[in-house]
């Protein structure tokens, strides 16, 4: 999932910052195939903190960083065999619990 910020960088044209692999890029909508490339290690060592604060405001610096950290400490995506396998345990949980006593069909009451 792309995470992107954007502003108005002049009256006829848009900043976009958005995260990339292990790189934060900057590009203007005209020119999206030549970005400027930023590591993730200068943007959390405040290299570039001046640059995100004056294009795209102070608080866009600490959901940078944020967004970074979190995708840094994101388990890796699951295989198509587990989220088969999440969904199955999902649906038997839940037809397990309408065969609780109060749902429509469910055990009777005593």
């Amino acid at each position: 999932m792309t995470q992107r910020w954007e502003c108005r960088y002049s009256s006829s044209e848009m900043l976009y910052l958005e995260l990339r692999g292990d790189h934060v890029i900057t590009y203007l909508h005209h020119s999206a195939n030549n970005p400027d490339r930023f590591p993730f290690a200068d943007i959390l060592a405040g290299k570039e903190d001046a640059m995100i604060s004056q294009l795209f405001g102070r608080a866009a610096v600490d959901e940078v960083k944020a967004a970074i950290r979190a995708q840094s400490n994101a388990p890796p995506p699951l295989t198509k065999q587990q989220l088969r396998e999440q969904r199955r345990l999902e649906q038997k949980q839940d037809q397990a619990e309408r065969k609780r006593p109060g749902w429509p069909g469910g055990a009777a009451k005593e």
